[in-house]
């Protein structure tokens, strides 16, 4: 791999971590000297990271404002969590139909990594574990566009969810157990169950970023 590909990827993957802890604050504006700075490398990687962080929805870059940390607007948040109960509960029909145990072992034991998550309410490092979660259920349907769609869904709504976490972290407390049901639905092989709980964390979720 060439440096100035190194490079291009150092900077992205510091960038997208800066705006998913919220470290770059939703509608501030920057400039690539002030990026410069922060990151201590040269413009050229800078661009390519910001360009693809663009293409994805993060940012905007303009010629007289700078770059700008976009964040959702109150249709753009419900849209994107309406998304994701449709694709969320559909993909569970099918992970059902195959699911086994090594995989149900799998999910228990990420329960556990958030139960201990719970009590240090680490709000970022929950999040993280929530979207795992919730990435493994989608990748255990076998289908690839689902995964890569609700990956870039998920890393729309990453930084708000952080927030969440932040100012009402019994909400913590509350995903884990909602998570808890689902796993003992599918442990249960109830469909109708899974789907239902499902949709009610989604729920949960959409009306506590929407409050």
């Amino acid at each position: 791999m060439s440096r100035s590909r190194l490079l291009k990827d150092v900077a992205y993957d510091k960038l997208r971590e800066m705006i998913l802890k919220g470290e770059l604050v939703p509608n501030s504006n920057l400039t690539e000297s002030k990026l410069v700075s922060i990151l201590d490398m040269s413009r050229t990687p800078i661009r390519s990271a910001l360009e693809k962080l663009q293409m994805e929805g993060f940012v905007e870059i303009h010629s007289n404002l700078g770059i700008v940390i976009k964040d959702l607007s109150v249709q753009q948040t419900k849209d994107l969590i309406d998304f994701r109960i449709a694709i969320e509960t559909y993909s569970l029909k099918n992970v059902m139909s195959h699911i086994n145990s090594n995989q149900i072992i799998h999910l228990e034991n990420m329960l556990r990594n958030q139960k201990k998550l719970v009590q240090t309410r680490k709000a970022y490092e929950f999040m993280i574990e929530d979207t795992n979660f919730h990435q493994a259920l989608i990748e255990m349907s076998g289908n690839e566009l689902f995964s890569q769609y609700i990956k870039n869904t998920k890393d729309r709504l990453f930084s708000n969810g952080v927030k969440i976490f932040d100012l009402l972290p019994k909400r913590i407390e509350e995903s884990y157990h909602e998570h808890f049901q689902i796993v003992e639905a599918i442990k249960m092989n109830n469909v109708e169950e899974v789907v239902k709980r499902m949709e009610e964390h989604l729920l949960n979720g959409k009306k506590v970023l929407l409050s």
